[in-house]
């Protein structure tokens, strides 16, 4: 909660961001949910503001980026956990279901990631 409160703090430090981050939580279920919610839900459904999206949309590229890096460091294919997880966090936030292809070098470490829409 300290670190979306941080996050809406940012875009509108004039407001308190208490109550709303305790509401987009609520509605959402945790942070990564928040982040990858649909702009028209978080402006018109709970108070957001289009800085506060511009600010949660940023933390999620952040985050995103963060988390492909760690993956495409380490060889994926060796254990089906990893690329559970690579998968989850690539196709985090998408609006339709996807098809996420993976090209591999011998080394079975991800060159390069394809969502096929």
């Amino acid at each position: 909660m300290a670190l979306l409160r941080a996050l809406l703090s940012r875009a509108s430090p004039e407001r308190d961001t208490a109550s709303l981050a305790q509401r987009l939580l609520a509605r959402h279920g945790s942070l990564e949910n928040v982040m990858s919610a649909p702009r028209l839900a978080l402006l018109t459904q709970l108070g957001a503001t289009e800085q506060m999206v511009r600010e949660l949309r940023l933390a999620q590229g952040i985050a995103t980026h963060t988390a492909l890096a760690a993956c495409i460091a380490a060889p994926v294919i060796e254990n089906p956990d990893a690329v559970r997880r690579y998968a989850s966090t690539r196709l985090a936030g998408q609006a339709r279901e996807g098809l996420l292809c993976l090209f591999l070098n011998a080394k079975l470490a991800v060159l390069h990631d394809e969502i096929m829409a």
